[in-house]
């Protein structure tokens, strides 16, 4: 069985006060309606403030400048998992 895969989510003052905020409510919704597994934290600064929202996935970061990049990230990342 493959490992869970790992979601971090910057909450740092810049990333949250850009809308990270709300991340966590739709990465465990993502996860929830399609009953898949993933280890899901919250992270403060890693000095990528001018380009948050900072999500990474699997040790990887991305910029995610809005719930709908956020949920065309994990769509593409779990794109055939059937939890």
């Amino acid at each position: 069985m493959p490992a869970p895969r790992r979601i971090s989510i910057c909450l740092g003052s810049s990333c949250f006060a850009r809308g990270a905020s709300r991340f966590p409510a739709v990465v465990q919704a993502f996860l929830s309606e399609r009953k898949l597994d993933a280890e899901v934290s919250g992270h403060l600064c890693r000095e990528r403030c001018a380009d948050g929202p900072m999500v990474s996935l699997d040790g990887t970061p991305h910029r995610v400048r809005d719930e709908a990049e956020l949920l065309h990230l994990l769509a593409g990342a779990f794109a055939g998992a059937d939890g």
